[in-house]
């Protein structure tokens, strides 16, 4: 299972219609909107420094998807940082082709 630190944000499950949010420490609004804009351009498959560009600058950021590392090179292995995310984003671009992304149920935790 994936999760993306944005600031405070954390995206839980696969970028994909069934990603969950779990958000902590500001307004709900805010949240919920840094959310949602980072999935929409992964979504619209923005460029890989747009995408960093939603991440937080002052936290360390780690993105992490569940399944077997014998399945894909970015699958069961943490990449913490800013360049190691990049990469994350680099390898999902080479590897991965999708069409009419959109996600949906999205979940909020501000506590």
């Amino acid at each position: 299972m994936e999760k993306f630190e944005v600031g405070a944000v954390y995206v839980i499950g696969r970028p994909g219609p069934n990603s969950y949010i779990l958000i902590m420490g500001t307004s709900r609004n805010q949240l919920l909107h840094t959310a949602q804009t980072l999935c929409s351009d992964f979504a619209a498959k923005k460029d890989v420094d747009t995408l960093l560009g939603h991440f937080s600058r002052t936290h360390q950021c780690t993105a992490i998807e569940h399944g077997e590392q014998c399945l894909a090179p970015f699958l069961g292995r943490p990449f913490v940082g800013l360049d190691a995310i990049k990469s994350y984003f680099e390898q999902l671009a080479v590897l991965l082709t999708y069409e009419n992304m959109h996600f949906s149920e999205w979940i909020v935790d501000t506590e």
